[in-house]
């Protein structure tokens, strides 16, 4: 089984986390991960998601399920295409709760219904999202 290179155990330091979302709660919240656990990425288009884990090789990814045009549903499956990054873990965001199945056929492993009331609901989705991985 392949796995992001971040993967490689807690002397490895931070985990890296990369994130696509234009919801600005979402990116406070991942900026208030600690820093010696994650390390955290963002993007604001589809392409440039695909440049970063290609370049960072996160051991996770957080996408939203709609942003703009171009939705997370697509990102996923075209992040999953990208050498290494095939079983890559993924937190996803969706508006309705009868979205939470889109997101699962997309592949995450973790789903947040928005709004974010709580920062730690995404550090919660991070950490079990890893679990099968740590």
């Amino acid at each position: 089984m392949s796995q992001p290179e971040a993967l490689q155990g807690p002397e490895a330091g931070p985990l890296g986390v990369h994130v696509f979302t234009g919801d600005d709660r979402i990116r406070q919240a991942a900026r208030s991960l600690p820093a010696a656990r994650y390390l955290v990425t963002y993007s604001d288009t589809p392409p440039d998601a695909i440049d970063e884990v290609r370049k960072s090789k996160p051991a996770v990814a957080v996408l939203e399920l709609r942003v703009g045009d171009y939705g997370g549903f697509g990102l996923a499956k075209d992040l999953h295409a990208l050498p290494s990054m095939g079983h890559l873990p993924l937190v996803m965001l969706c508006e309705r709760p009868h979205d939470r199945w889109l997101c699962h056929q997309a592949g995450a492993q973790q789903v947040i219904v928005k709004p974010l009331s709580d920062p730690m609901a995404l550090l919660l989705a991070l950490d079990a999202a890893l679990a099968p991985s740590l």
